[in-house]
């Protein structure tokens, strides 16, 4: 039971995914505006494929601060999604999937914490509500993602299996 619903929020991220993210009607220039729109993203970090990794000032091989310079975070949440990206870097054996460590620790900052409370007071209510929703959707799919486990040298689950 308890691992039906972060498999629902797969379900549901999956099919906004297909729904949402292939912008094959949108002309090559303007899919990077259309995109921001997509309900699968969120700020500059935070989303499939949107990342500041592979800018020219932004790469693998860069801190997570020169990063942040090259391409600033919204907000707390997007910070989180910078810091996830970074740790990416760090690829499994096979490439496929991510690390648990990764899923682990962006599901943590996230998880019980406020990461959207810089929106305050009823002028940001719309704000709050789209970064809560987003936190929300994470927390969801991030439990339940399955992971290259290091300790175990095999993939799991999700990252409490590991």
């Amino acid at each position: 039971m308890t691992m039906l619903a972060p498999l629902a929020a797969l379900f549901v991220f999956t099919c906004t995914l297909a729904c949402f993210a292939h912008g094959t009607d949108v002309p090559v220039g303007a899919f990077h505006i259309r995109s921001k729109r997509s309900p699968t993203k969120y700020g500059n970090w935070c989303g499939l494929k949107t990342t500041g990794i592979g800018l020219d000032c932004c790469t693998c091989a860069n801190t997570i601060e020169e990063c942040r310079a090259c391409l600033p975070p919204k907000d707390q949440l997007d910070e989180m999604c910078l810091r996830h990206d970074m740790c990416l870097c760090d690829q499994p054996p096979s490439n496929v999937l991510h690390k648990c460590y990764c899923e682990r620790e962006v599901y943590n900052n996230i998880k019980g914490s406020s990461v959207c409370r810089q929106y305050s007071g009823w002028k940001n209510l719309l704000k709050r509500a789209q970064c809560s929703t987003y936190a929300a959707s994470m927390v969801a799919l991030f439990g339940g993602l399955p992971c290259w486990c290091d300790s175990k040298q095999k993939y799991v689950p999700n990252f409490s299996s590991c």
